[in-house]
């Protein structure tokens, strides 16, 4: 790893800056000598101390380390590796998550349904139920025996995609299917009834009825 500063200024940080092995001789015997334009300093570890903390900074197996006393971050051109949980504050942008050598899946999108935002579905109707925040595409009497369609664009270089999603069932459902479709092959379908077993009678009185007409609704079917 090359670390370089100009003499001028690292001088006045002495104090915080602990440095190892050989190097910190070196350079504190070059700082007594005329400022020269193209000094560098080469190091193999850098260590901020705290009391009982520490921050360390160095180069293993090719890879930039970052270290404290409960975090171990590893970055290479390739891969990011965190060693221990932590506290982000601010956006983290990946295109590659592996766990022992073993690729994991990585979020691209999720629709919230936002109401106050363009949907990009086709037709884009976005309802709730009563005063719930739980948005969702569609709801009771809104789609009916329709279709919705969204395109995907930009999609970053993969080996596989995984959809996942809750689908809410409401009202009366007499054995109908709803179907996902990808690229015109359905990979999802899920039939339902309102009441398969009980009388009417008792699928009203027994049921939940959260939104639309008053039949029993299914909610979050994944």
């Amino acid at each position: 790893m090359l670390v370089c500063w100009n003499l001028r200024r690292i001088r006045l940080a002495l104090a915080c800056l602990s440095l190892c092995a050989a190097a910190q001789l070196e350079f504190l015997s070059a700082a007594n000598q005329l400022p020269d334009s193209t000094a560098s300093l080469n190091v193999g570890r850098i260590q901020f101390e705290r009391g009982n903390s520490y921050s360390q900074i160095d180069e293993t197996d090719g890879a930039f380390t970052f270290r404290t006393n409960n975090i171990q971050l590893k970055l290479t051109p390739d891969t990011f590796e965190c060693l221990s949980k932590f506290k982000f504050d601010g956006t983290l942008s990946v295109n590659k998550v592996t766990s022992g050598d073993v690729g994991q899946w990585v979020l691209w999108n999720i629709d919230m349904f936002d109401p106050s935002k363009i949907s990009p579905w086709m037709p884009g109707h976005i309802s709730s139920c009563g005063r719930s925040v739980d948005f969702f595409l569609g709801g009771p009497c809104k789609l009916s025996r329709g279709r919705v369609n969204r395109f995907y664009f930009g999609i970053p270089q993969h080996s596989e995609i995984r959809l996942t999603g809750r689908v809410h069932f409401f009202d009366q459902w007499n054995g109908e299917t709803l179907s996902l479709k990808v690229d015109k092959d359905v990979v999802w379908s899920q039939p339902h009834n309102w009441c398969p077993t009980l009388s009417n009678a008792d699928c009203v009185r027994y049921g939940i009825d959260s939104c639309g007409q008053e039949y029993p609704d299914r909610i979050s079917v994944g």
